[in-house]
């Protein structure tokens, strides 16, 4: 769809609701004390802050199939064109849309009192801007070559590979007949690494200003600085600017479907081909598959699941790991040492201490590399399955996806090493640097049956959803009732709290042992009746889930049973640290209050 006619459509209605804001705060309501119009207003301003994300978005997928556009127009790198623009942080996550909103509402109110009417929202304000600058990397891609050595026999034999980065005159080792695997060397040869330079467009993404928006409808940000500040100061004393930024840009679970480029039943056929230690990384990598965010700079402190991902940090950006933070994160929950797993904290870092391999010697559990020498930018990683497919954690799609990738360096976390053939009888060979399984060893196939045994026993230790019962999701259903009942307009962490609070009382020794029971207990969840008349979006069911589950978490206290908003009943902010009753005061997830049993 048309950008600017998604714009008129969607905003022509709801930012009707913003300008309630200068209406609603006219008539001199006392602003610190809550009353069922600023319920109202924060109802308009959460609606109409879905509605401008919808523009946001819109602008960004613009921009990125412009430079789709131009790349191919200009027969340029589209790989490399594409992780420019999506490896860097989309500039419009984390928006504070109290901002946005208050500054629209001070230049219409503005531009009113002109006489100037303004008919339309943000149609055609260029919310990002897109600079392209065509850039090239120049790379020399090492040679890869057999390395030998001699062994007791007199003959050289093959004991890995080693790279050549320049020029270099080197043996050329021929087999003996008759020797297999015996080598001498019958000559010389120069070897040099390969030269190529690929061209690409550099993307850099920049978020309006205060000054470009005002500029659009002929302003300047001084003559409408005071009024934006009365409004801003308007809305954030009713609402905190985090329960908005928490409503957008929500990144789900996805299902292997939704998100692989292979079927499931394809990457099982070369799953069961594989050696124990090969299925022990695919099979963890596999089951994460859509199952934890991508966040730029995101790395895992230690193995295990991090009921963390998804929630909201700080900087209003969901928790997850980066690529190379995934591929980490894999390798310490398989139990791999830190002396392996310190050698994958980054790109820069798998290229400078790993071991080269050829293409040609993946192996599943392999990583491949896309690294332009520099420390940040075009720099990509993943985890080699077989046929050329890779698991790895994409900024393009938000999340771990089973795809190809042009990977340009292939590493293994440890050395190949070869079997050597000694007066015809096999016998294994090695110095004290090589000393992983050889690269001819064949793995013997395991069974359907045993496949699916090992995948349980892998689930058994993490948090899965493939044993639900039909109670479970009519449970999973009615806490996503409550949830948007009780928190629609508390942001991602605020639904994930509130949803917790039940689940600790359904846990606990003091509340009932169902859901149903929990929530529909006398005297505890207000509009009760009004339950059942709600139909609770995929978002908040997706969320609900992961709650009744126990895979995500704000609180992370089993002791947390209470909440409230205490501006509400007390008129005293969430973040006072005022005990409520016997209750202690625990924490503060935007405007609700949580308190101890």
């Amino acid at each position: 769809m048309d950008v600017k006619l998604l714009k008129r459509r969607v905003l022509g209605g709801s930012l009707a609701l913003v300008m309630a804001v200068s209406s609603f705060f006219s008539t001199k309501m006392i602003v610190n004390a809550y009353t069922d119009a600023q319920e109202e207003m924060r109802k308009n301003l959460y609606n109409a802050t879905k509605e401008i994300e919808k523009v946001f978005i819109g602008e960004y997928e613009t921009a990125r199939q412009q430079l789709v556009t131009k790349v191919r127009d200009e027969e340029l790198d589209e790989t490399l064109s594409l992780m420019s623009f999506d490896n860097q942080k989309n500039p419009l996550i984390g928006t504070n849309y109290i901002e946005i909103i208050a500054l629209y509402s001070a230049i219409k109110k503005h531009c009113q009192l002109k006489g100037k009417d303004i008919k339309t929202g943000f149609a055609g304000i260029p919310f990002i801007t897109m600079d392209l600058k065509e850039e090239s990397v120049t790379e020399d891609i090492p040679a890869l070559i057999p390395k030998y050595e001699t062994g007791e026999d007199g003959y050289f034999h093959k004991v890995g590979n080693e790279i050549i980065k320049e020029e270099t005159v080197v043996p050329v080792y021929t087999e003996v007949e008759g020797q297999k695997g015996c080598y001498e060397i019958t000559g010389t040869t120069t070897v040099a690494p390969e030269e190529k330079t690929t061209s690409y467009l550099e993307t850099t993404l920049v978020k309006a200003s205060f000054d470009t928006i005002t500029e659009y409808f002929g302003l300047t940000f001084d003559a409408i600085e005071d009024r934006y500040k009365e409004y801003y100061d308007a809305i954030d004393s009713i609402l905190n600017p985090a329960t908005l930024t928490q409503n957008t840009f929500i990144e789900l679970r996805r299902s292997f479907d939704f998100i692989s480029e292979m079927s499931i039943e394809e990457l099982n056929s070369y799953i069961k081909n594989m050696t124990e230690e090969q299925r022990k990384i695919i099979l963890l990598a596999k089951m994460f598959i859509g199952q934890i965010p991508y966040q730029w700079g995101g790395k895992a402190e230690m193995g295990g699941y991090n009921n963390a991902w998804w929630t909201y940090d700080e900087n209003g950006e969901q928790r997850g790991l980066d690529c190379s933070g995934f591929v980490q994160w894999i390798y310490m929950t398989a139990g791999y040492s830190p002396d392996i797993t310190s050698k994958l904290v980054s790109t820069s870092c798998m290229v400078d201490n790993l071991y080269d391999i050829s293409e040609d010697q993946l192996q599943p559990g392999d990583i491949g590399l896309l690294y332009n020498g520099q420390g940040e930018g075009i720099n990509h990683c993943g985890i080699y399955v077989g046929a050329g497919y890779y698991i790895h954690c994409s900024s393009g799609k938000g999340t771990v996806t089973l795809s190809k990738f042009p990977f340009k360096y292939y590493k293994s976390i440890t050395p190949r090493v070869y079997f050597s053939i000694d007066n015809n009888s096999e016998e294994d060979y090695y110095d004290n640097d090589y000393y992983t399984i050889s690269e001819e060893e064949t793995a013997e196939p395991i069974s359907e049956e045993e496949l699916v045994a090992e995948e349980q026993s892998i689930a058994s230790e993490y948090i899965s959803d493939i044993n639900l019962s039909p109670e479970d999701n009519s449970s999973i259903y009615l806490l996503a009732q409550l949830m948007t009942h009780e928190a629609l307009n508390q942001g991602y962490n605020g639904w994930v709290a509130a949803g917790e609070v039940v689940r600790n009382r359904v846990l606990s020794a003091l509340f009932p042992s169902t859901y149903e029971e929990v929530i529909y207990q006398d005297g505890q969840f207000t509009g009760r009746s009004e339950l059942k008349t709600i139909t609770p979006s995929e978002e908040m069911l997706s969320i609900a889930k992961d709650v009744f589950l126990g895979r995500v978490s704000i609180l992370n206290n089993s002791d947390v049973l209470y909440f409230r908003n205490p501006m509400i009943t007390s008129n005293i902010p969430a973040a006072a640290h005022v005990d409520w009753g016997e209750h202690a005061w625990f924490t503060a997830v935007n405007e609700h209050a949580f308190y101890l049993q």
